[in-house]
């Protein structure tokens, strides 16, 4: 019903934001990695997902429409409801996730707040076969993938201008590159070539 929102931030809280678009005040629960980056009267995007519970509606906000779809696959998976789903999302991308599940790194996944290992273990069974680190890409190029972000963000590059990066060099066809090196020279490239 509403999957996007678009207006200006009035207030916040703990979880979530009160956006105002024409009039109309929208609170919206949001991962906290977005809710340390607010400000009041900022203009702010979110792709939506609303839950209709007994109790209520709820409104879930995130600033990429991934992080929607992934929002509503996590709840897909056993034990982890809108809670748990919003706790692994202030931690981690989806990206970010999807090296994790490739890994089979279930430390990552208990340093969340409400994650134990059974969740965790879950989580990782569940989602190998649903998930990759980019659309369209899996395995090796997924494992790169997230090797390149990781260093490219050490060398003071943004985590958002990284993932697009290498997600835009990953999506031409004639890219082959699975180990990290290689990636890394074609998307230090390709950012050279956007601030030439």
């Amino acid at each position: 019903m509403i999957a996007y929102i678009r207006g200006r931030v009035i207030a916040w809280g703990s979880n979530y934001v009160i956006v105002d678009t024409g009039g109309v005040g929208y609170r919206i629960t949001v991962p906290l990695n977005l809710l340390r980056r607010v400000e009041a009267g900022m203009e702010i995007e979110l792709h939506t997902v609303l839950q209709v519970r007994e109790d209520g509606w709820q409104l879930y906000g995130f600033t990429e429409p991934e992080e929607a779809e992934f929002f509503s696959m996590l709840q897909k998976v056993s034990g982890i409801g809108p809670k748990g789903a919003m706790a692994l999302l202030s931690f981690y991308s989806p990206a970010e996730m999807a090296s994790i599940v490739s890994r089979q790194d279930i430390n990552k996944l208990t340093a969340v707040p409400g994650i134990g290992r059974k969740t965790a273990q879950r989580l990782l069974l569940e989602l190998k076969d649903r998930l990759a680190t980019f659309p369209g890409v899996e395995g090796e190029k997924a494992r790169a993938a997230e090797e390149v972000v990781q260093a490219l963000v050490e060398l003071g590059f943004s985590r958002k201008e990284a993932e697009q990066t290498v997600e835009k060099v990953l999506s031409r066809e004639e890219v082959k590159a699975e180990r990290p090196e290689e990636l890394l020279r074609q998307v230090l490239r390709e950012m050279g070539q956007k601030k030439g």
